[in-house]
């Protein structure tokens, strides 16, 4: 029997982040304590993500000009001992509320998927919510669930997420 009751990915390490949408959508939601503004500051310099996002060891910037829809860049960084490769270009754009990423490889294969931040402001004055949507097309079907049914399958997400919000709550 099928439980609508939300459920912690086990052996998670901030139970906010990994808790998936209530509205059933493969998605998942947490609060950051800093306005959406500086969230979006630290997202959006892709430049800077070494600052937070762990086991980066380089970040190669392949597009011209500013960041907006078809950016593209390349992080190399550290997973399970391997140094893997992920590609990213910018297929949504919306300069303080939203951000969407088309993420190519991982230890050389073509799995595509698009990870796409939404930031509302929250309830609280100076708060954010992160809206954060998954999108698989390496798979004949759709994505399991976010987190819920494989959660060591987007761990370098969790991770990543974990790390910004450390990051812009220290200000």
């Amino acid at each position: 029997m099928h439980s609508n009751r939300r459920q912690d990915a086990p052996g998670a390490r901030n139970a906010d982040i990994v808790r998936p949408s209530e509205d059933g959508t493969n998605a998942f939601e947490f609060q950051i304590e800093a306005p959406p503004e500086r969230v979006f500051a630290a997202i959006g310099d892709i430049k800077r993500w070494r600052d937070w996002v762990p086991d980066i060891h380089n970040i190669e910037w392949l597009s011209r000009g500013m960041l907006g829809v078809g950016s593209r860049w390349l992080v190399r960084r550290q997973l399970d001992g391997d140094v893997v490769e992920q590609a990213f270009e910018v297929s949504e754009w919306e300069p303080g509320r939203e951000l969407g990423l088309n993420m190519i490889g991982r230890r050389g294969e073509g799995i595509a998927r698009r990870y796409t931040l939404r930031l509302l402001r929250g309830s609280a004055k100076d708060t954010t919510r992160v809206r954060v949507e998954l999108a698989c097309e390496d798979e004949p079907f759709p994505c399991p669930p976010v987190l819920s049914s494989s959660p060591e399958r987007h761990r370098m997400l969790i991770t990543s997420l974990e790390a910004l919000k450390r990051h812009v709550e220290a200000g």
